[in-house]
């Protein structure tokens, strides 16, 4: 059958992925589980990258830039990928200036995939559900909640980095309720409802 052959995904863009993705059989359930890749990667090949360069890591950070620019360009996500590449370019050519600006560019675009990525992927999830990162998933909440606990105010910059794992595993409405109680700086009603919902996938 036509829909058992997996397609080159570089010569996929990235609305005719998830266009792709949105079939029933194996192909659309194939882009699925892809895009819950994606999503349980997160944001976190970006903070490799900004990490690497704080630690003038440069190689790594060149090298982690390229493979970024690589996987976005195999999704299709042009946008990502160019700003990943421009990125790497930068790297690669002089390692001293500062990158902050390119790389608080390739997180906007990031992010912004990210979002549209989750809301698509509620609406087509895969046949078995993202269980391989789910466990990835849980992990980086058990650590905010260890940040909401002890009232540091860097939960807040860490609520952003789990965004798309926490709209994961929660509906859109409770996760609008976390997003308003984070805003009002209500940690004690946010771990009320953080430990819910991590009871919820199994993980007390």
């Amino acid at each position: 059958m036509k829909d058992e052959i997996k397609p080159k995904q570089s010569t996929l863009d990235y609305s005719k992925l998830l266009l792709a993705g949105q079939q029933e059989g194996a192909l659309g359930n194939h882009v699925r589980e892809l895009v819950c890749q994606v999503l349980g990667r997160g944001k976190q090949p970006v903070v490799n990258i900004r990490k690497a360069i704080a630690d003038e890591s440069m190689t790594e950070a060149l090298r982690l830039a390229h493979t970024l620019r690589g996987s976005m360009g195999t999704l299709g996500a042009e946008k990502v990928a160019d700003s990943a590449g421009e990125l790497e370019e930068s790297i690669r050519a002089d390692s001293n200036t500062d990158k902050s600006r390119l790389l608080n560019a390739l997180e906007r675009r990031m992010d912004a995939m990210l979002k549209e990525l989750t809301a698509w992927s509620q609406q087509f999830p895969p046949s078995s559900g993202c269980l391989a990162n789910v466990e990835l998933d849980l992990e980086m909440l058990q650590r905010w909640r260890e940040l909401l606990e002890s009232r540091n105010m860097e939960a807040l910059d860490y609520f952003d980095r789990i965004r798309s794992s926490l709209q994961t595993l929660c509906a859109a409405a409770q996760f609008e309720s976390i997003r308003e109680k984070v805003a009002n700086l209500q940690f004690d009603e946010v771990l009320e409802e953080l430990d819910e919902l991590m009871q919820e996938n199994g993980h007390a």
